[in-house]
């Protein structure tokens, strides 16, 4: 992803366990599910493993398809085998399970949409 150009895994990781060390609360990682991307069963053990090592909590968010934008959302049936999977290996999970990504009326859809529209808007 490009945010690990600027703030890499590695350097992530450190902060999330000092934080950890320092705080003792639990993290929660939002992981936003993009087909053919993320979603994959490849991907699961990994996430899974770093989610363990910081005792972390996973928050699946399936991916809004936005018009214009070449990424797509995973079909339900592999949201819900990428949930299963994590919740095999004993990682606290949740899959987000959003309304409106079908009518463009989700997260992030709207708010492309009105700036398309309006030239001079700024994000």
């Amino acid at each position: 992803m490009p945010v690990n150009r600027k703030y890499p895994l590695a350097q992530l990781v450190a902060a999330c366990e000092y934080y950890q060390r320092q705080k003792g609360r639990m993290i929660t990682f939002e992981y936003i599910l993009i087909a053919g991307v993320n979603d994959g069963p490849d991907q699961v053990k990994p996430l899974a493993a770093l989610a363990t090592r910081l005792h972390a909590k996973i928050n699946l968010i399936p991916y809004n398809t936005v018009a214009g934008l070449p990424w797509k959302r995973p079909a339900d049936d592999v949201q819900q085998a990428f949930l299963d999977a994590l919740e095999r290996l004993k990682v606290p999970v949740t899959l987000r399970r959003e309304k409106g990504h079908d009518i463009d009326a989700a997260c992030g859809q709207l708010r492309l949409k009105t700036k398309r529209k309006l030239p001079h808007a700024s994000g």
